[in-house]
């Protein structure tokens, strides 16, 4: 390699004669000097990097609480997070909870799935399950059986479920339970009890689904009703968590509620039985107090950031630790990231914003409170943007709004049957979560009864169901196969 010219003659003046002769020498080791200067650039500007994200992280902190507490909200956790019910009230106290949760059943429910059950299909999720469509139940058995019909192939299949209706049934006998406890969140167990409702209450949706084409609506009705007392009962865990699961047994219900409304299968009682039942549950009011529970959980995981990183002996004394929180292991596990540059301080920053938007946009648009979702609040919330609360309550108002088109459809089918026509306007029907104005409904030429709401783009385009969230039920099986508003 050439040394340039310029390097030569500045060697030359700064360099005795003596040291000139070994230039080689300090050639050799320039490479080497550079490459130490590099590193000591790069520690430098690292610990600059980290410095002022500790300190942004801090600021931010500080404006976040700041914020929250001026508005009279609690910073107590064990606020959003009450102490346990009796025993005997409570659902995970239930036997048949306890026993699958400590895993003395095997397979475990929350990860059958219908899949671990000889002579059914392995890939029943390709049975257009999870597409909300109609399922056949004869795509479910393994092997196929081409002379069943689907009556008999549902039959069959709720054969194969034996092995495990015991322990469904049991399931249905907790849910009746009064409360369900769950433990403010920590790093080991947080998510057990809510994943096992979600997967267990998947296993009755389909069960409902079996019952409906199996022509045994009664039993039908009773599962979906355990769904909705379970997805009642996850009103009680007021977090994102707790709130991302209820959406899922709630899709888990209409998925089966669907079916039966498809197959016209329920009778004006019990259709009346299932709309009481659906009035039990509004996620859109609901979520508000979750999401206060999870502004509450955000801040303190934010203090214990800022305990660590600053070296301070303890948290914030305006905290309230649920005594079940394990503290050490979250020192622990902070500690051991704190030796790389700042990934606690990036994401602790990241949160903060995350929070402030979400406090915002959802709790507190326009710096006024809310009891549930504004409709004003949806054009903000569907705004593309990282903000990752933001993101997560887009998915749910979707399941939501679905929700809300089901119940229409339920007091709709209900009406039809008790007056035999389809109401030109129906008083109680549900409100569009999107604008909160009355969904919309129409009878279709074919007789099929369409509801609908906007959907994300805010326009009603008359129930198009590329523009709209719709719902479509199939014409009823009457003389005249055509009803009109």
């Amino acid at each position: 390699m050439r040394i340039p010219g310029f390097l030569i003659s500045l060697l030359q003046r700064i360099t005795p004669t003596r040291a000139w002769k070994h230039r080689w020498k300090i050639a050799a080791f320039a490479p080497f000097l550079a490459a130490v200067l590099a590193v000591l650039a790069i520690i430098i500007f690292k610990y600059h990097v980290r410095s002022s994200t500790i300190a942004k992280a801090q600021q931010l902190y500080i404006q976040t609480k700041q914020n929250w507490t001026a508005r009279g909200n609690s910073l107590d956790i064990e606020h959003y997070f009450p102490a346990p019910p009796p025993p005997e009230d409570d659902l995970f106290s239930h036997p048949a909870i306890v026993a699958e949760l400590d895993k003395k059943n095997t397979p475990a429910l929350q990860r059958l799935s219908f899949m671990g059950l000889a002579g059914i299909a392995k890939d029943i999720d390709a049975c257009e399950y999870d597409t909300g469509k109609p399922c056949d139940p004869r795509t479910w058995l393994d092997p196929l059986q081409p002379s069943l019909d689907q009556k008999k192939s549902a039959a069959h299949c709720l054969t194969l479920l034996n092995p495990i209706k015991p322990r469904l049934d049991a399931l249905k006998d907790a849910s009746l339970r009064n409360a369900a406890y769950f433990p403010a969140p920590n790093l080991e167990n947080s998510t057990l009890p809510l994943r096992y409702l979600h997967n267990t209450a998947e296993l009755l949706s389909r069960r409902a689904i079996l019952h409906i084409h199996a022509e045994t609506p009664d039993m039908a009705l009773d599962d979906i009703m355990a769904i909705q007392r379970l997805a009642s009962h996850c009103q009680q865990c007021k977090c994102l968590l707790g709130l991302v699961v209820q959406a899922g047994l709630i899709s888990d219900m209409s998925h089966a509620i669907s079916h039966g409304l498809a197959h016209h299968c329920w009778s004006s009682t019990q259709l009346k039985t299932l709309a009481d039942c659906l009035t039990k549950i509004d996620p859109t009011k609901t979520a508000i107090p979750a999401l206060h529970g999870e502004v509450a959980i955000g801040l303190y995981f934010a203090d214990n950031f800022i305990t660590v990183l600053d070296d301070t002996p303890e948290p914030d004394t305006q905290f309230s630790l649920p005594k079940n929180y394990n503290l050490a292991g979250l020192k622990t596990s902070y500690q051991e990231n704190k030796q790389a540059c700042a990934p606690v301080a990036f994401a602790m920053v990241s949160n903060l914003e995350d929070l402030q938007g979400l406090i915002h946009t959802v709790l507190y648009p326009g710096g006024k409170a809310c009891t549930t979702i504004p409709p004003s609040a949806m054009p903000a919330i569907f705004t593309p943007q990282k903000n990752i609360y933001l993101k997560t309550i887009r998915r749910l108002v979707f399941t939501f709004a679905e929700f809300k088109n089901l119940q229409a459809a339920v007091t709709l089918e209900h009406h039809r049957l008790t007056s035999g026509t389809y109401p030109k306007t129906l008083p109680s029907i549900p409100p569009d979560i999107y604008t909160g104005t009355p969904l919309s409904y129409k009878t279709n030429p074919d007789g099929s009864l369409t509801i609908w709401s906007v959907g994300q783009d805010f326009h009603d385009n008359g129930g198009d169901p590329d523009t709209d969230q719709t719902l479509t039920l199939p014409a009823p099986p009457l003389p005249t196969n055509k009803l009109t508003l």
